[in-house]
């Protein structure tokens, strides 16, 4: 294999590494759960789990779906690119939580029966670094019921945050266990004090304001752009290209994950050297905005390139480290994004380019 396929080899390994396995339902074992990809979204089953038990004097007699947005609970970024598709669950919400509670426990005439509302519930997937992270956030409040009637008795919430490469696969485990930690709240509760009483169960408490838990567990609009352009060294002229992934949540920061491949053409006079120069890159950053409704900003990454260097058609391979400072402009939603500002370099065993500082110019779009 040619050394200078070995980057890019590097690369899809480095983003591969770590990812959740987006498991599909099986036709054969459906309690075991997972996910279903259609065309329009993930649709995922919860596993009957029924590992841990509630305590033994009630069962869950209805769902109740309180929420404004009753389809979809969440945006999901799948493939190389984080392309986003909805997150569903199969059936609807309350066909999914009824089949989950009756396998952890099963109806029987002597146990109370308990109401269940769905205040609350979306799953979200952030950038962290290197990886991503995934959150699951609910809301319950669960009521007895007699007759006709609803009895307020507990309110609760849950939340969870997992990390890795790719987090897609990880919704369904992440439901479970927010659910689990709201039945165990429910369970240690002084839920036989009655706190509301409602006459008809058709008229079940008024509609929470939002959907959503607040504003900070709002999904994070996610965007991406690609730029090209010039990089303008001391000790080397050529090109690059990049493509990044950031979530705009409203504030005046955020950081995006970037992925570039640069391509120069280096004399080096004091070793009488020149060649060209090929490397990958993968960098990490912030964007620091003068408010969150501003497209400027200042931009400043740390980047970890490594690639291939020809000198007298011999290859090899180098790793580095570099850094850049920059002005970028990138719109608020689809648009054209730019940025220029100054880069630094170092690669540990290069011999034709072992620095570099200069001008780096970008043109391009966000989407």
């Amino acid at each position: 294999m040619h050394r200078t396929l070995l980057p890019f080899l590097l690369l899809a390994g480095l983003m591969a590494t770590g990812c959740a396995e987006l498991r599909e339902v099986s036709a054969d074992r459906p309690e075991q759960g997972g996910n279903r990809v259609g065309d329009d979204a993930i649709y995922i089953t919860l596993a009957k789990d029924s590992a841990a038990q509630p305590v033994a004097d009630y069962y869950i007699k209805d769902v109740i779906d309180d929420r404004k947005a009753s389809e979809v609970i969440g945006i999901a970024q799948v493939g190389l690119f984080n392309s986003k598709i909805a997150v569903k669950l199969e059936g609807g919400l309350r066909a999914q939580l009824l089949s989950y509670f009756d396998a952890r426990r099963p109806v029987q005439p002597n146990l109370k029966p308990i109401v269940i509302r769905v205040l609350s519930l979306n799953v979200v997937e952030y950038p962290a670094m290197f990886s991503e992270k995934a959150q699951a956030r609910i809301r319950l409040a669960f009521y007895a019921l007699e007759g006709s009637q609803l009895s307020k008795l507990y309110e609760t919430d849950a939340f969870v945050e997992i990390f890795g490469f790719d987090v897609a696969g990880t919704h369904e485990s992440n439901l479970r266990t927010v659910i689990n930690q709201c039945l165990a709240s429910f369970d240690s509760s002084n839920r036989h004090s009655v706190q509301t009483v409602m006459q008809d169960s058709a008229q079940v408490y008024p509609r929470a304001p939002d959907s959503a838990m607040s504003a900070a567990s709002q999904p994070a609009r996610s965007f991406a752009f690609i730029m090209g352009g010039g990089v303008f060294g001391t000790n080397g002229i050529g090109g690059t290209l990049r493509y990044a992934t950031y979530y705009d949540r409203g504030s005046d920061w955020f950081m995006p994950i970037s992925y570039s491949l640069t391509v120069l053409s280096i004399q080096n006079r004091s070793r009488g050297l020149q060649g060209i120069f090929t490397n990958l890159g993968i960098s990490v950053g912030g964007i620091k905005r003068p408010d969150s409704q501003s497209n400027g900003g200042f931009f400043v990454e740390v980047i970890f390139p490594f690639g291939t260097e020809s000198i007298n058609s011999k290859n090899s391979l180098f790793v580095g480290l570099g850094s850049t400072q920059n002005f970028i402009s990138l719109p608020r939603a689809s648009g054209f994004a730019f940025s220029i500002g100054l880069f630094e370099n170092v690669h540990f065993n290069s011999r034709l380019y072992p620095w570099d500082v200069g001008l780096r110019v970008q043109l391009g779009g966000a989407f």
